[in-house]
């Protein structure tokens, strides 16, 4: 709903916390779960209990907020912010001794040491408040290219291969800021919304009723849409 090509005149732009809290950061949050043991968890649970408790104390409220009360990697029954709020959490632990020695030892984000373990998922939070910034014409341009390179790196440091070989959700929609940016100016200026609601009456509802192969896919669903129209169902 929200492609240059596909949508209703611009008028459905991407929803930021969609994209990001329910789609980019369950992936992220799902593909480190896979990686920790059920021992190392619990581990991970009481780790993120502390940081959040921790990160309460700072003077500086401007930030996401984690769900210290459901663990470290569940996403199920809390909202798209306190999923992005875990991932900074996450983040936060893996500069600590614990965090650090935990995901090291359970392969997480490649296995790599550090900084450059949660380096990936640092930028990805970054640039969510540069969407949400006082944008600059001349940043536009470039940072298309930049948002493509930290997708490409959070694939490859966070690897998860469930589903149809569509393993990474609304990477599409993260990729459609800067347009947006440039047409309308930073993310704080418009809703998006009605283009996810719009999204689930037109392309969900409709996807049951199309073959399925990404090669016909756009061409099977606006015949489906088309006729959604002409029926009036």
């Amino acid at each position: 709903m929200g492609s240059k090509k596909w949508s209703i005149n611009r008028a459905t732009p991407p929803e930021v916390l969609h994209f990001a809290g329910v789609g980019l950061c369950v992936y992220i949050v799902a593909a480190i779960h896979f990686c920790i043991s059920n021992v190392d968890a619990l581990e991970l649970d009481k780790l993120h209990a502390e940081i959040h408790r921790d990160m309460a104390r700072c003077p500086d409220h401007d930030y996401y907020k984690s769900s210290p009360n459901k663990g470290a990697t569940e996403t199920v029954k809390q909202g798209a912010t306190e999923n992005i709020g875990n991932v900074l959490a996450l983040i936060l632990l893996s500069y600590s001794h614990s965090g650090q020695e935990l995901f090291v030892r359970n392969g997480v984000g490649g296995g790599n040491k550090g900084a450059d373990m949660m380096n990936p998922l640092l930028l990805f939070l970054t640039s969510l408040a540069w969407m949400h910034s006082n944008v600059k014409k001349e940043e536009i341009n470039p940072s298309l290219k930049y948002l493509s390179i930290i997708m490409e790196d959070i694939k490859n440091a966070f690897e998860r291969t469930e589903g149809q070989g569509w393993d990474v959700p609304k990477v599409h929609s993260y990729l459609q800021m800067p347009h947006y940016i440039r047409w309308y100016g930073n993310a704080v200026n418009y809703y998006g919304g009605f283009g996810e609601r719009g999204h689930i009456t037109w392309v969900k509802n409709n996807f049951e009723n199309t073959r399925k192969q990404s090669d016909t896919f756009m061409q099977d669903l606006g015949r489906r849409c088309e006729e959604q129209i002409m029926i009036g169902v």
